[in-house]
């Protein structure tokens, strides 16, 4: 097991599928509220990141293992904390947390974790379950969703636990 928190956290994340926001498009209810308070992000923010770490931290705990990622609400802050320790990797296992580039945004604006990595047709697939997300993907969605996504140089994977 390449990952023990990373793959408990996607088990953790799993049995999270369909949290939702309260009101739809608000970034606030119970849980989302749970998330960002847990990273220090004001309530209301964005929440892919802080339910991303919320459970790699509860994954922790529960397996009594430590770990020292960055806490935060930014996908932008966790990435260069990331490079910085070296847990940046281009290519994806199970159990890693995917960042994605937006270049209208010039940044890493979503992330996810991902269940499982999937060769189809000569493409890498990504199976993930992400929070703030949408069925289209959205990176401003109201819930937590699994997704698949094709690999492609905007994504970067992120070796935490």
């Amino acid at each position: 097991m390449l990952n023990p928190i990373g793959n408990q956290a996607v088990k953790d994340a799993l049995a999270n599928l369909g949290v939702h926001e309260d009101p739809p498009g608000s970034n606030r209810g119970k849980y989302v509220d749970t998330y960002n308070t847990f990273v220090g992000a004001p309530l209301g923010s964005a929440w892919c990141c802080s339910f991303l770490l919320f459970r790699l931290y509860h994954a922790a705990e529960e397996l009594k293992l430590k770990t020292d990622v960055l806490k935060t609400g930014s996908v932008q802050q966790l990435f260069k904390w990331a490079e910085k320790e070296g847990r940046v990797y281009k290519q994806p296992v199970a159990g890693d947390v995917f960042v994605l580039w937006f270049n209208n945004l010039r940044r890493y604006a979503h992330t996810g974790l991902i269940v499982d990595v999937i060769i189809e047709k000569g493409l890498v697939k990504i199976l993930t379950v992400e929070g703030n997300t949408s069925a289209t993907g959205s990176r401003e969605g109201t819930l937590v969703a699994k997704k698949t996504r094709t690999w492609t140089e905007e994504f970067r994977a992120l070796r935490l636990g």
